[in-house]
């Protein structure tokens, strides 16, 4: 009896598999062969799939990024206080650290190659591109957005500075900080603006 193959459920395999892959190799160095060959599949399963590369990249960074927001939604938690909500969103952060820097470098590498220069595909994989900013808003319950987008700002200078110190600090400690800060900056802006 023919194996009965979920197609989709397999190219989603085939992508989680990826990430890896394409964090720690260039973007511009690796071909459909390599990838292949790391994944354990022929060539030709890998066509079957995807046309080319970059068909690989924009499945991926979509798959990184829908499933960001899909892990978001099942971990935090629905609290009272802004404080509660900024807590658990935290506490999200802190176990997917690992995805967050990977999505950073897949992303970094491949703003650097010609073809994404030539092609101007780059805004379109940013946070915005993928309503991680409103997500986050409507999830705080925090209506300026250019604070929580500095939040995320700030969330992802912490997870590169860790990754780039071999996580020799603490993430609690600059999460806090991160949390506080966007407290504080929440609170003045208030002041200047009751009305926000």
């Amino acid at each position: 009896m023919p194996k009965i193959v979920d197609h989709d459920q397999y190219r989603k395999e085939l992508l989680n598999a990826c990430i890896p892959i394409f964090a720690s190799n260039s973007y511009g160095s690796i071909s459909m062969r390599q990838i292949a060959q790391q994944l354990g599949v022929t060539t030709g399963t890998l066509y079957h799939y995807f046309t080319s590369k970059e068909d690989i990249f924009n499945q991926l960074v979509e798959h990184m990024a829908v499933d960001s927001l899909i892990q978001s939604t099942m971990t935090v938690e629905q609290a009272d206080t802004l404080e509660q909500r900024l807590d658990s969103y935290i506490q999200f952060i802190k176990g997917f650290e690992k995805q967050i820097m990977q999505t950073i470098l897949i992303l970094t590498d491949y703003i650097r190659t010609e073809e994404a220069k030539e092609e101007g595909t780059v805004p379109r994989h940013s946070i915005e591109a993928f309503g991680h900013v409103e997500w986050t808003a409507e999830y705080l319950q925090v209506d300026d957005l250019t604070l929580v987008r500095h939040l995320l700002y700030m969330i992802q200078g912490i997870v590169v500075q860790r990754y780039m110190e071999k996580d020799k600090s603490s993430i609690d400690q600059h999460l806090e900080l991160a949390k506080n800060t966007f407290l504080s900056l929440l609170e003045s802006r208030k002041a200047i603006d009751p009305n926000n």
